[in-house]
Order: C-alpha cells, then structure tokens, then sequence
C-alpha cells in the first residue's frame, strides 16, 4: 500500500504502471474511494503499520483532507466511504462527513447498490456517536426491498428502470 500513497496529494493512486526503464513504478491518477477504504483498513492497524504506510501522515490527516475535498464531490460513494472511514477513525469532524453524506440523499437518489451500502454501513459502523440512525433504517428497507430471493442476489441497483441496458443485469 505505501507504494501507492501520493504523500504530496494525501491520496492513494488509482493504479501502478511500470516506467518505460521497466523498472521504476509511476503512480496514475488518485482515488478518494481507494484512499477512503484504506483508512478503514488502517484503524485497526498499530502505529508501525500506519507509518509504513501513509509515512509523516497520520490516518487522521489524510481523513481530515478527504473530508474536505468529499464536500465538493458528486459522487455518493465518495462520500459514504469518507463517512465511514470517518466514524471508523473516530475522526472530529465525523459530523461534517456524515452531513456531506446526508445532503446526497441517497435514500431519494438513484444510486447503485453498492454506494447504498456502503452508504448505509457509513452510519451503523462503530465509531463514535454521530450516525443518523432513521436514515440507515431507510437504506437498509430499500436495499432488501430490492433483494431478489429467487437469486439470492442484489439488482447493481434498487432503480433498474434507471439503468442503462448494459448493467441493468450486472448484480452486487
């Protein structure tokens, strides 16, 4: 992981690619989703692992940052991951990341289910006391109103009529 963390940005690549020497990686592109999900991964890591990773940045820095820079995005997967990476930390400003995720209103949006999910784990994770508990509730009844027992599977979205055609079969 610490290969892939740009420490100037604060933000973990999107992708390694080797140098034309063949021997060299060059990182492409950044992820706030990829940054997100490994600040969940590194609260429960001692601090060695922590710097192994993000070096001079503590995971609070870099979860300070992607909130932030989460207020300005669309993006609701964006959001719930800085959430949850927030509430997880047991960041200060939880309570903001939460808002940012509120005022996507994924419960009246046309998301897909991942982002749903992950929308809804951001409030019900352990960590601290800001969540929104009604909204949770409302994710969780769209999400298995929309499970499909015949399957066992999840449509890629609770809206198919949204979907292009191409994903409309895509499950998660």
């Amino acid at each position: 992981l610490g290969r892939m963390y740009v420490p100037e940005k604060q933000l973990f690549a999107f992708r390694l690619r080797r140098a034309a020497d063949g021997d060299t990686e060059v990182p492409e592109g950044t992820s706030r989703r990829y940054t997100a999900t490994v600040l969940i991964g590194l609260a429960g890591e001692d601090q060695a692992t922590r710097a192994a990773v993000l070096g001079l940045h503590s995971p609070e820095d870099v979860c300070g940052r992607l909130i932030s820079d989460v207020k300005t995005s669309r993006e609701l997967g964006e959001a719930a991951l800085t959430a949850w990476a927030a509430r997880t930390l047991r960041h200060p400003r939880a309570d903001e990341a939460i808002e940012t995720l509120r005022r996507k209103d994924p419960a009246g949006g046309t998301y897909p289910t991942v982002e749903l999910s992950w929308a809804m784990t951001a409030l019900v994770a352990e960590g601290g006391e800001v969540s929104d508990m009604g909204l949770a509730r409302r994710l969780a009844e769209l999400l298995m109103d929309s499970f499909r027992p015949d399957s066992g599977l999840f449509p890629h979205s609770p809206f198919t009529k949204s979907l292009p055609s191409f994903r409309a079969h895509v499950s998660c």
